[in-house]
C-alpha cells in the first residue's frame, strides 16, 4: 500500500500526480482510520501498534510515508480518545529495506509483550 500511495507514477502532469496522491492518500487514511478505531473501540484495546513497509520505497517516498503513518497513529489515538476509549498507546514502526520478516515479526512480538522496542 505505501508504495502504491507514495510511489512516483508516470503518464500525466507533474501536477495531476501530486493532486491524485493527495487524493489516494486521504481516503487511504479515513478508511485505515476508521477501520483501526472501530476495532480498536470494539475491543477496548489499550496498545495500537501501526506496521509501515518502506522496504521498496525511495528515500523521498520513504520520508513521506514515515510522515504519513506517524500521523496515521496519531489519529487513530485521537479518534479513538473522542469516542471513548482513554488510554489508548498507539506507536507506530517503519520497517525499512534489508530488514528481514523474522526480524520484524520478532519486533513486534517483542512490542506485544514489553511495550515499545527502541
Amino acid at each position: 500500500m505505501i508504495e502504491f500511495l507514495f510511489g512516483d507514477r508516470t503518464g500525466s502532469g507533474a501536477g495531476i500526480r501530486l493532486m491524485n496522491r493527495a487524493r489516494r492518500v486521504r481516503s487511504a487514511e479515513r478508511q485505515i482510520c476508521d477501520l483501526a478505531a472501530t476495532k480498536a473501540l470494539a475491543i477496548a484495546a489499550r496498545r495500537l501498534l501501526v506496521v509501515c513497509d518502506t522496504g521498496r520505497t525511495s528515500p523521498a517516498e520513504r520520508t513521506r510515508a514515515i510522515r504519513w503513518v506517524r500521523g496515521l497513529a496519531h489519529r487513530v489515538g485521537y479518534e479513538c480518545s473522542i469516542n471513548g476509549l482513554h488510554g489508548l498507546a498507539t506507536w507506530y514502526t517503519v520497517i525499512l529495506s534489508g530488514v528481514t520478516v523474522a526480524h520484524a515479526a520478532q519486533s513486534v512480538v517483542d512490542w506485544q509483550r514489553d511495550g515499545p522496542v527502541r
